[in-house]
């Protein structure tokens, strides 16, 4: 064994102190209680033998107490096992002596001495050698005065004892191998783990420097990303902005059309998502993009010619079917865009709304005659925002009409042309808007028409 093995060894007897001295008082206490208490077995079985066992076994407990005193009040470390291998001794003599007493091996109190040989060899944290050693001690001891004291008449019954007695004590002797590996297997490794822990503490220590600069990198990383995101979003509202204003630009007397969808759009979208059956079909991103993307439901009128679009009069059958057109011109404009951004873009609600917006509750609109709740819901919140600010405001072929009377128009519509429950919220939304004093709110568009032409329619 070389050196540092001899450390370790020593080190591991060391770390064993607490083990073995809290086990020998365990030990000693129970010979404290348990030795007297088997009393009650010399009264039922051997009562002419009651009175000197007794002696024998308080004569044992009590140097088991006194052991035990010494062990708890005197700090003896490893030498504390001593004490609890001259308990061993002291309670297998008595025993000993009882089965001399009472005639020698012929006497079942020979599993009293058993007893003895399991309590010390299980509960004191033993090596094998030591555990052989005592263990074989005594019970060549109690052989001898067998032999000295007691002819060998029935020699089965001498050999059956003794093959029992051995039997135990070659199961404890591997019992106590057995236990004494697991020990040494869980000190080394304790002692492995620590030694890990010391690494990666000074590992951690060389780390602190490096993670507080990868921090501060990560940290301004962030900060550039969030700088991004919000770049990225001005520029996709810039984008529908611009795109709108191209299909604006046609007609100059929508003014500022596109400022008061967005308000009465996200008007209703926000009273629709207070109330009760739509939390999971919106949340605070669908209203900002339905307010950014309201904007883009007539981008398909830049293909509608100049002579149908600005016409001051009412259109023909023909040119009416002209003007629907823009609305797949639109859509199919938009799903390009969608496509080409990934499929779960910003411009994909501005698709929706620019293909079904035109579609009637009752299933009578266009293009694709859908009817209740198959129109997307933000087609719907905007089909209602159109219409009533299609009417309150001028138009080439038209002057506007009252609020009042487009309210009415929205409200006698209501299950025909709207879906009820966003008229509804049209409609608690509507006074909110009207005090609002900002250029987008409904003030803006607050005057309003009699009855649709095919044009608003």
């Amino acid at each position: 064994m070389n050196q540092k093995d001899k450390e370790l060894l020593e080190r591991f007897r060391k770390d064993q102190e607490p083990l073995v001295r809290g086990r020998v008082g365990f030990i000693l206490l129970m010979g404290v209680l348990f030795v007297p208490l088997y009393g009650f077995v010399d009264y039922l079985v051997f009562p002419k033998f009651f009175v000197t066992f007794t002696v024998y076994r308080w004569l044992a407990a009590g140097i088991c107490l006194v052991l035990f005193l010494v062990n708890r009040y005197v700090d003896l470390g490893l030498k504390s096992f001593y004490l609890g291998v001259a308990a061993f001794y002291v309670v297998g003599l008595s025993i000993i002596k009882m089965i001399l007493d009472l005639g020698g091996y012929a006497t079942s109190y020979y599993a009293g001495l058993n007893l003895v040989f399991i309590g010390f060899a299980v509960v004191l944290p033993l090596d094998t050698l030591r555990t052989a050693l005592h263990c074989a001690l005594l019970y060549i001891i109690y052989m001898i005065a067998v032999l000295l004291t007691d002819r060998t008449e029935d020699l089965t019954l001498f050999l059956s004892n003794n093959s029992f007695m051995v039997s135990t004590l070659l199961i404890l002797i591997f019992a106590a191998y057995v236990n004494y590996q697991l020990r040494w297997k869980e000190y080394i490794s304790r002692v492995h783990l620590e030694e890990l822990r010391n690494q990666l503490k000074r590992y951690s220590e060389g780390l602190e420097s490096a993670v507080e600069e990868k921090h501060e990198a990560l940290m301004k990383n962030i900060e550039e990303l969030h700088q991004r995101q919000e770049m990225l979003v001005e520029t996709q509202r810039a984008a529908i902005f611009g795109l709108a204003k191209l299909a604006e630009s046609r007609d100059k007397e929508t003014g500022e059309h596109l400022a008061r969808m967005r308000c009465v759009c996200k008007a209703i979208a926000e009273e629709l998502h207070s109330s009760d059956g739509y939390h999971d079909q919106m949340d605070e991103k669908f209203i900002e993009d339905l307010a950014d993307s309201c904007a883009l439901h007539d981008l398909g009128k830049v293909a509608v010619p100049d002579a149908v679009l600005l016409k001051p009069g009412p259109l023909t059958d023909e040119e009416y079917e002209v003007i629907q057109k823009h609305t797949a011109i639109g859509g199919d404009a938009l799903k390009a865009i969608d496509e080409r951004l990934g499929n779960e873009s910003f411009i994909r609600i501005g698709q929706e709304i620019a293909y079904f917006h035109h579609e009637r509750y009752d299933g009578t609109g266009y293009p694709t005659g859908l009817k209740g709740e198959e129109i997307p819901l933000s087609a719907r919140i905007v089909a209602v925002a159109d219409v009533y600010d299609a009417l309150t405001s001028k138009r080439c072929y038209r002057d506007p009409v009252a609020p009042e009377e487009a309210l009415d128009y929205i409200v006698r519509s209501r299950g025909r042309h709207f879906d009820p429950n966003v008229v509804d919220a049209f409609l608690r939304a509507y006074e909110r808007l009207r005090k609002d004093p900002t250029p987008s709110s409904v003030e803006d568009c607050d005057e309003k028409d009699d009855e649709p032409t095919k044009r608003e329619e």
